[in-house]
């Protein structure tokens, strides 16, 4: 991540993106390039989030930075939330490692109607360009990437997004994992790495005598996910 986190500066150091006005950051991480910029700063996983928040403040900004995650759905979403942000004519610059998608962001500023340009540095992309109108695929992505009731298996619809561990399937190990639970549980329990709450969910539906249950989890995203999937169970 570092590296490409390296190559999103890039073209403000180098003075190809002006670094002027405000400026939204989504995917905040540390960088000494950071403290230059009048910034808004964005990000979901917590050791990563000293001094952002936990929400995208709807407001207006003249460059906005996109540190993309691995994930299509996610990345897309991302993108879209901060083009819907950009003032007219405002800066969009993107980037990530070539192995996580770097080779597919020229593609989507053009499906957002900007024309891009590149810079290839650390085994990684960078892509920036000035925003010229709302396109339709914006809707499309922010759809696509957003919290929704998905079938995850096992009878149950959760509440999940694209980019969250193991999102739309419950993943084997916490399926073995709840099969083999003590069967005296009872309490207070803590879930640690809750992700969406799956395995909360099924503590709490069948061990009657849990009396406590704290969720423990690095992505804000994810806990509110888990809080609102455990509402039919929670007591």
């Amino acid at each position: 991540m570092q590296a490409s986190l390296e190559t999103l500066f890039l073209p403000l150091e180098k003075g190809d993106v002006p670094s002027k006005g405000r400026v939204l950051f989504l995917g905040a991480a540390p960088h000494p390039f950071v403290k230059n910029l009048d910034a808004d700063l964005w990000q979901p996983f917590k050791p990563l989030a000293e001094g952002a928040a936990a929400d995208i403040p709807d407001e207006k900004y003249a460059l906005a930075l996109v540190h993309l995650p691995k994930q299509v759905d996610e990345a897309k979403y991302w993108l879209a939330l901060a083009l819907e942000r950009l003032e007219e004519g405002g800066t969009l610059l993107a980037a990530a490692a070539n192995d996580a998608g770097g080779s597919r962001i020229e593609g989507w500023f053009k499906e957002m109607g900007i024309a891009p340009t590149s810079l290839f540095k650390n085994k990684s992309r960078a892509v920036w360009g000035k925003k010229s109108g709302l396109p339709a695929s914006v809707e499309l992505w922010k759809r696509g990437g957003a919290v929704r009731a998905v079938d995850i298996g096992g009878g149950l619809i959760f509440n999940t997004q694209p980019g969250l561990f193991s999102w739309d399937r419950i993943d084997p190990a916490s399926q073995l994992l709840a099969a083999h639970l003590p069967p005296a549980l009872s309490g207070k329990v803590a879930d640690f790495g809750c992700g969406t709450g799956f395995l909360s969910y099924r503590a709490l539906e069948n061990f009657p005598k849990i009396t406590t249950l704290a969720l423990v989890e690095a992505d804000i995203r994810a806990l509110a996910c888990a809080l609102l999937n455990l509402e039919s169970v929670r007591y």
